[in-house]
C-alpha cells in the first residue's frame, strides 16, 4: 500500500516537481491494486493448473513502468502471474515442474463444471460489483461497464403481465433475475444450467423469496430435454461464452423457442476491448470460465440475422446484450 499512498501524495506536488516520482508511484500503486485483486482471489480459490504466459507478453508488459499506453497490458499480465503463484510472495515464470499443481480435470465438460463450482464462493460478487476488489476487477479488466444494468434493460423486455413459458439457461445463481420472476407470478418458468453447485444456490434463492412457479433442472444446452418450439421466451444471461459447443447451444435455443417467440441474451465477445481479450484468454479460459472460440460483434449480427429479426443489438466494452425475435 505504500506505493498507492505514494502516488496519491504525490498527486499534490506540483506537476513540474515530480511527475518522474509521479509516473513511477501510479505504476507501482496501479500494479499492488490489481496484485491485491488476485490474491483476494486466492483467498477463495484453488488455482489448480498453474497459468502460463508467453515470455514477450512479460518484456512487452515491463514497458508499462515507462509507458502510459501499456499500463493496461501491464496490469493484466500482473494479474495473470497472481493466479499463478503457490505463494504470495513468488513470482515464479515458468513454475518448476516439480511445483506445478496436478491437472485435475481433461473433459472440457468436467472442467468447466469444476471451475464454477471453484467459483461458487465469487461468482455473485464478480458479476454484480459488490466487493471492492470484484469492483476493482470490473473497472481494470472491463473497462467499468455494469452487468446490473445489462441485466436490468434486457429484463425489461419482459412484461410483468407475461403469462407464457420462459427458459432460462443457464440459470447460474439467480443472482440478476430472482427479482424479476418475483413480478412474473402468472409465467411457467424453467431454469436450466448444467452446474448442479450453481443451481443449488438459485434454488435456494428461489425458495428464501417464495418464489414458486419457477422449477429447475440440470442439463446440457446442447441437449435441451424440451419438445420443439416449447417456449415463448429463452432468457441467457452471461453463459454463451462458457458453452464449449456454441453452434449446438445456438440450434437448441432456437430448436425450443416458438415462432415468434424472443431470444433474449448478453455475454462476452471478443474484438472489443484489448484488456479483456488478454483477461479471457491468459486467464478466464485457461480456468475453464470461459470456453472459445468467440463471436464478434459483426459474426454474432450476421449469426442472428439469418435465423432471427433483431430488435435490440447493443455492445458495452466487451459484452453484447440483444433481443431477437425468431422468424
Amino acid at each position: 500500500m505504500i506505493f498507492f499512498c505514494g502516488g496519491a501524495f504525490l498527486s499534490f506536488v506540483p506537476k513540474e516537481r515530480a511527475s518522474p516520482l509521479r509516473a513511477v508511484a501510479f505504476h507501482f500503486g496501479m500494479f499492488f491494486s490489481v496484485a491485491l485483486s488476485g490474491l483476494k482471489f486466492l483467498e477463495i480459490y484453488d488455482p489448480g493448473v498453474p497459468l502460463t504466459l508467453p515470455p514477450r507478453l512479460y518484456t512487452v508488459a515491463l514497458s508499462g513502468l515507462s509507458s502510459q499506453a501499456s499500463i493496461s497490458l501491464f496490469e493484466s499480465t500482473i494479474l495473470s502471474s497472481v493466479f499463478r503463484m503457490r505463494r504470495p510472495w513468488v513470482l515464479p515464470y515458468p513454475l518448476p515442474k516439480e511445483k506445478q499443481y496436478e491437472k485435475r480435470e481433461t473433459n472440457m465438460s468436467d472442467k468447466i463444471k469444476c471451475s464454477y463450482k471453484q467459483s461458487r464462493n465469487i461468482y455473485d460478487d464478480i458479476i454484480t460489483h459488490k466487493t471492492w476488489w470484484s469492483k476493482l476487477y470490473n473497472r481494470l479488466f472491463w473497462n467499468g461497464v455494469d452487468d446490473n444494468d445489462i441485466a436490468a434493460d434486457l429484463l425489461a423486455n419482459i412484461k410483468n403481465d407475461f403469462s407464457g413459458k420462459l427458459l432460462d439457461v443457464p440459470t447460474g445463481t439467480a443472482v440478476f433475475t430472482y427479482r424479476k420472476y418475483q413480478k412474473l407470478k402468472d409465467a411457467d418458468i424453467t431454469c436450466l444450467d448444467y452446474s448442479e453447485d450453481m443451481l443449488s444456490q438459485a434454488k435456494a434463492r428461489f425458495e428464501a423469496n417464495q418464489i414458486a412457479n419457477v422449477k429447475t433442472i440440470q442439463g446440457d444446452v446442447g441437449n435441451l430435454p424440451f419438445e420443439d418450439s416449447t417456449f415463448d421466451v429463452v432468457l441467457s444471461m452471461n453463459g454463451f461464452h462458457a458453452f464449449p459447443d456454441k453452434e449446438k447451444a445456438f440450434d437448441e435455443v432456437l430448436r425450443v423457442l416458438k415462432p415468434g417467440g424472443r431470444f433474449i441474451s448478453c455475454f462476452y465477445i471478443r474484438g472489443e476491448s484489448r484488456i479483456s481479450d488478454a483477461l479471457v484468454k491468459y486467464v478466464l479460459s485457461k480456468k475453464g470460465w470461459f470456453t472459445p472460440p468467440f463471436e464478434t460483434r459483426d459474426s454474432l449480427k450476421n449469426k442472428l440475422e439469418k435465423r432471427c429479426h433483431l430488435e435490440i443489438y447493443n455492445s458495452r466494452g466487451a459484452i453484447v446484450s440483444f433481443v431477437a425475435t425468431k422468424q
